[in-house]
C-alpha cells in the first residue's frame, strides 16, 4: 500500500486492438493522427497505429532485428504540414555484446498516398554510429530533442551520463561540462524516464530520485536541481511512462528488490513538485512497456503498447487510460 496521497486520474482503462505482434521495450512516436511503433526487443516490425481508425498498417522492417535490444527512437525533425518525420535509432552494448546501430528514416505516413517514396531505416552519413568508439552503454539510454534551434540530441545513460548531439553533423558535442547526473552511489541511470519541461530544461526521474536539469548552450554547461523524490519508485525500472501538460505517469515496472513486475500508476505534478498514487492500476504486472500521451476526440488519453508479463512473455496487449471523465 502506497503512503503517497491519492491523484484522480486516470479515470479509466479499455482494451483496443491488440499489436499485430507481441513486443517488449518497443519504441513508440507519436504524429498526428498516429502512433508509429518501431521495433521491439529482437524484433524489427515496425507498425502506424491510426488514433482514429484504430487499426495498424506495417511500415517496414529493421535491417537487423535481432541487435534490437533495448533500443532508443526519437523523432528529431517534424514538417506539421506534410505528415513527414524523421526517426532516429540507437543502441549497443559493448561488454554485453550487443550490436551498436544508428539509422534513420523520413517518414511518410502510410495512410496516404506515398508517391514514390519509402519508408525505410538506413544510415547516417559516414556510418556514424552513437557510442560504438566510446563503448558506451546504451541500453535502456533515452533521448529528447532540444535546442534553440532543435538541432540538439540529449542522451542520458548509464551509468549516471548526459551526452550531447548535434544534429546537424552527428557528432557528440566535446566540450560539455558538468554532464554528470547528481544521482546516489549506489543508483543507474537506465531503464528511467526522461521528459522535457521547457526549453532545453528536462526532469529525470531514476529510481527514487527526481532532478531538474538545464542546459545552457552558450556555456555549453548542465545545471541541476534536486526534486521531491517518489520513495515508492526505490527500486523501479523498466517502466513506460508519459508526459501530459504538467502531468508525469510512471506505469508498471519491475522491482530490482522483489525481482517482479508491478501494477502500479504513480504521477508528478510538475508544477506543484508533489507525487501521487494512483488507485487505477494495470490489469496485471507488466513491465517494459511504451506509453504515449495523445488527445483524439478532444480527450486525453495514454496508450500503452506491449510489455513482458510475469512469465517473460512478450505481449501484444494495447490499453488506454483515460485521464478526463467522459
Amino acid at each position: 500500500m502506497s503512503n503517497l496521497p491519492q491523484s484522480e486520474e486516470p479515470f479509466h482503462c479499455e482494451s483496443l486492438p491488440d499489436l499485430p505482434t507481441a513486443f517488449s521495450a518497443l519504441q513508440c512516436v507519436k504524429l498526428h493522427d498516429e502512433i508509429l511503433i518501431c521495433g521491439g526487443t529482437k524484433k524489427g516490425d515496425c507498425y502506424s497505429y491510426h488514433l482514429e481508425k484504430k487499426e495498424y498498417k506495417k511500415i517496414c522492417c529493421y535491417p537487423k532485428a535481432e541487435a534490437l535490444i533495448v533500443h532508443t527512437v526519437v523523432a528529431i525533425e517534424t514538417n506539421e504540414t506534410a505528415d513527414t518525420v524523421t526517426l532516429l535509432s540507437f543502441g549497443g552494448h559493448g561488454t554485453m555484446k550487443i550490436s551498436y546501430h544508428t539509422l534513420k528514416m523520413d517518414y511518410q505516413s502510410v495512410w496516404k498516398d506515398q508517391g514514390k517514396h519509402e519508408n525505410k531505416w538506413v544510415a547516417l552519413p559516414k556510418n556514424i554510429t552513437f557510442g560504438e568508439k566510446q563503448s558506451h552503454v546504451l541500453r535502456g539510454a533515452r533521448a529528447l530533442v532540444g535546442g534553440a534551434s532543435q538541432n540538439l540530441l540529449f542522451i542520458t545513460r548509464y551509468p549516471k551520463m548526459i551526452d550531447v548531439i548535434d544534429l546537424q553533423s552527428y557528432e557528440y558535442l566535446t566540450n560539455v561540462k558538468n554532464n554528470v547526473l547528481p544521482v546516489a552511489d549506489g543508483k543507474f541511470v537506465c531503464y528511467h524516464a526522461f521528459v522535457s519541461v521547457g526549453p532545453n530544461q528536462f526532469i529525470v526521474v531514476c529510481q527514487n530520485e527526481t532532478i531538474w536539469m538545464e542546459f545552457d548552450e552558450r556555456k555549453t554547461e548542465f545545471v541541476f536541481a534536486s526534486l521531491p523524490p517518489c520513495p515508492e519508485l526505490t527500486s523501479y525500472v523498466e517502466y513506460s511512462y508519459a508526459c501530459f501538460g504538467s502531468k508525469l505517469f510512471i506505469l508498471g515496472g519491475f522491482r530490482l528488490d522483489e525481482r517482479r513486475d508491478v501494477n502500479s500508476i504513480f504521477v508528478y505534478h510538475i508544477t506543484t513538485k508533489q507525487w501521487f498514487s494512483c488507485p487505477l492500476t494495470t490489469p496485471f504486472p507488466v513491465s517494459s512497456t511504451a506509453a504515449v500521451a495523445a488527445v483524439h476526440q478532444l480527450h486525453p488519453f495514454i496508450h500503452v503498447f506491449g510489455g513482458s508479463s510475469t512469465a517473460d512473455e512478450q505481449l501484444s496487449m494495447h490499453l488506454l487510460f483515460a485521464l478526463q471523465k467522459q
